[in-house]
């Protein structure tokens, strides 16, 4: 089975394009040359060369996976920065995937396809639109799978991924800090009651539902799936850090704040364990004692 992969420079796409390539597909990585357009990864810089159609790049595939797009930026950024990236390539390549005789395309969204202020767990079917500017841009990629998919017949998936952690993160964000925190020995220091809930996902998990996404027979179309782990609290990854490091919960200070954030944001994966038969092998303790073991 060939899957082409774009994005494939990418945090993400890396993982896929090595997990595909593990589990035996024929794997096409996807990413732009030195002249902005896409090309082949595994072949020759031509830049010089005309750059394939999309048609010529998804010949022969059996299923696209795309995660090309662009990250999200400022909230001051316009909606007409993300347009480019994530709605006009993602129409284009969809045509594309269509005339070349493509099955399946898989779209990575984000949740920022949903409001920040939700308490989750958050469904699929939650009617309320997100609250910036990149997920509104996600959001319509997903549109435009549904128009495909009802109007050509090509099967479609996006995936509504949370946070991605894990190796070549480049270790931003409180976990890593609080990792770090431990162990050098603390204290670990926590903003408030570290009460605030975010959802987090390892990138070999995700890389995992991307292929039972692309691969996996019968999944109904246009199809949207959580990817996520149901989520913690800062306060519940300090102390799983402490613990790991040998460190008592005295070791872990929470700080005065004027306003506490008990904000929650939790993706509900029944689906994805339902219809693509995937669940999260990395939970909290395993995130930390991978960070706390690489140091």
């Amino acid at each position: 089975m060939r899957i082409v992969v774009t994005g494939a420079r990418g945090f993400l796409g890396g993982h896929a394009v090595t997990h595909l390539r593990a589990q035996g597909y024929d794997v096409v990585p996807l990413g732009r040359g030195e002249d902005g357009l896409l090309r082949r990864l595994d072949e020759p810089a031509l830049t010089a060369s005309p750059a394939p159609a999309p048609a010529e790049l998804l010949a022969g595939a059996d299923a696209v996976v795309h995660l090309a797009a662009r990250s999200v930026d400022s909230l001051a950024t316009p909606l007409a920065s993300y347009l480019p990236a994530n709605v006009a390539l993602t129409e284009e390549l969809l045509r594309a995937a269509v005339a070349a005789g493509v099955g399946r395309f898989v779209l990575a969204s984000s949740r920022l396809a949903y409001p920040g202020h939700l308490r989750g767990p958050i469904r699929e079917d939650e009617p309320e639109g997100p609250d910036t500017f990149y997920g509104l841009s996600k959001r319509m990629g997903e549109d435009v799978l549904a128009l495909y998919a009802r109007t050509s017949g090509i099967g479609t998936v996006a995936l509504r991924i949370a946070q991605v952690v894990g190796p070549g993160d480049g270790g931003r964000g409180a976990l890593p800090r609080l990792a770090a925190q431990g162990l050098a020995g603390g204290p670990l220091t926590v903003s408030g009651k570290g009460a605030v809930v975010r959802d987090f996902v390892d990138v070999r998990d995700v890389a995992t539902a991307l292929e039972l996404a692309a691969t996996r027979p019968g999944l109904p179309s246009p199809l949207v799936a959580n990817i996520g782990t149901g989520g913690f609290s800062v306060a519940e990854m300090a102390r799983e850090v402490a613990a790991q490091c040998g460190l008592g919960d005295d070791a872990v200070v929470f700080e005065p704040v004027d306003r506490e954030d008990t904000s929650e944001y939790r993706l509900d994966t029944t689906r994805a364990r339902d219809l693509l038969g995937w669940t999260a092998s990395y939970g909290l303790s395993a995130m930390v004692r991978e960070r706390v073991g690489h140091g």
